[in-house]
């Protein structure tokens, strides 16, 4: 992710990671915006390019994505995407030496 006024300055990036294929056709996301960057659409903007390419040139059905319960922004920012919340994932992630619970969102195409 780069700012449009000066694309040599990267401010961020997205990933597609754990494609599968076969029966579930699905994904994972990830993403992050340097912090004096959130909150002015640069990581909405960049996910929805992303997820363009996932559903039209990959062709998916799913991506899921994992947020922590207490990021509000990453959480608005999915659900501003119609990103529906699936549930908790337990135990899901080792953050500051001990293991989260992880929020489980998914945005199915079609």
């Amino acid at each position: 992710v780069f700012l449009k006024s000066n694309p040599e300055k990267i401010v961020g990036s997205v990933s597609i990671t754990n494609i599968q294929r076969g029966a579930f056709q699905s994904c994972s996301l990830g993403y992050k915006i340097h912090k004096d960057y959130c909150n002015v659409g640069l990581g909405k903007e960049a996910v929805q390019e992303v997820m363009e390419i996932v559903f039209k040139d990959y062709n998916l059905h799913r991506i899921e994505a994992l947020v922590h319960p207490y990021n509000a922004p990453s959480i608005a920012l999915l659900e501003a995407l119609s990103f529906h919340k699936e549930g908790t994932a337990i135990s899901a992630a080792m953050l500051n030496g001990q293991w989260q619970d992880m929020y489980r969102y998914a945005l199915v195409n079609g």
